[in-house]
């Protein structure tokens, strides 16, 4: 092991490995510049701290800076999946009842509401978007 040409092999093995795997975390982050991702493959062990000692710790540097990286260009990661299409929410702006009034008819009690009062609940509960609380009480 303590061979020279023993040492070439193991640093040429350890590189080969530390630039595969720098090349496939840098696929995974599609907005880091070509020009970035070749400066970092062309030196992979320049993004490895000086006191790392072993290809897996070597990994986890390399990881670290290429995370900064793209934290800086403020892009998250490729993802895998589909889009998901928005929904069309009410709009309370066609509700006549505004919640300061509703909320004055809630505080007496229902056998003393109107007609009126009651429709005007009604119709504001009709704006209202329910959560899923709100459909666990229903």
């Amino acid at each position: 092991m303590q061979d020279p040409f023993v040492q070439e092999l193991i640093l040429k093995d350890a590189k080969r490995e530390l630039t595969d795997y720098t090349r496939d975390e840098l696929d995974k982050f599609p907005a880091i510049p070509a020009v970035v991702k070749k400066a970092i493959l062309s030196n992979v062990r320049g993004w490895v701290n000086e006191d790392t000692s072993d290809v897996e710790t070597a990994k986890l540097d390399i990881l670290e800076r290429i995370e900064a990286i793209a934290a800086e260009i403020e892009v998250p990661p490729a993802k895998k999946g589909f889009p998901v299409a928005t929904t069309n929410l009410p709009s309370t702006e066609s509700s006549k009842a505004n919640p300061n009034e509703v909320q004055k008819i809630l505080d007496k009690p229902i056998d003393e509401w109107t007609k009126e009062e009651e429709a005007t609940v009604d119709e504001f509960k009709g704006t209202q978007i329910l959560m899923k609380g709100d459909l666990a009480n229903k």
